[in-house]
């Protein structure tokens, strides 16, 4: 058998790929940088998630001018007093930058019950962006930008999380007769 060396995008391996294979490795898009935008977390003011069947969140923080060098300030959930640090602190994880598990050869077929997952993004420079998700199959398109991709698991994870603490709280139980 006959093969051929593949090295992918941010490897340092090489794959042996059977001959036959080779013609599907080396596609114009397997060789694909994997960052689909590459925003540093200080540059993100606000995320406003909208996923059918569930209330919109927004985080905003403001970002103040410290010597011409921008300070990003906490992050505030609208509406909610108390939130989900970890929660946030995924989420920027994973939009700093956006990676593209894989990359798409058409647009995504996306039909009106997809239930499509849409986050906007507004940078620091009053820039926004917005991203679509299919959760099913986790399909992507960033405004902008003519490439569909599939995102990570990781953000779509972090896309769906609970970012406000329950207001429930735990009632303790009845003290035991003492014998």
């Amino acid at each position: 058998m006959t093969t051929g060396g593949v090295v992918p995008a941010d490897e340092t391996l090489a794959y042996e790929v059977p001959k036959a294979n080779l013609p599907l490795a080396d596609s114009p898009l397997a060789f694909r940088d994997r960052v689909v935008k590459n925003w540093q977390s200080a540059e993100l003011v606000r995320l406003i998630i909208n996923q059918p069947d569930k209330p919109q969140v927004m985080l905003s923080r403001t970002v103040s001018r410290v010597d011409e060098q921008a300070k990003p300030g906490s992050w505030t959930l609208q509406g909610h007093e108390k939130f989900e640090p970890f929660a946030v602190d995924e989420l920027i994880k994973q939009l700093t930058p956006i990676k593209a598990q894989d990359w798409l050869t058409q647009a995504p077929a996306w039909s009106a019950d997809s239930k499509l997952k849409e986050l906007q993004i507004t940078l620091s420079d009053d820039t926004q962006h917005t991203l679509k998700v299919n959760p099913t199959d986790r399909s992507a398109l960033l405004g902008g930008m003519d490439a569909a991709f599939v995102i990570t698991p990781e953000l779509l994870t972090a896309l769906q999380a609970e970012f406000a603490k329950s207001s429930s709280s735990i009632t303790p139980a009845p003290a035991l007769p003492m014998p």
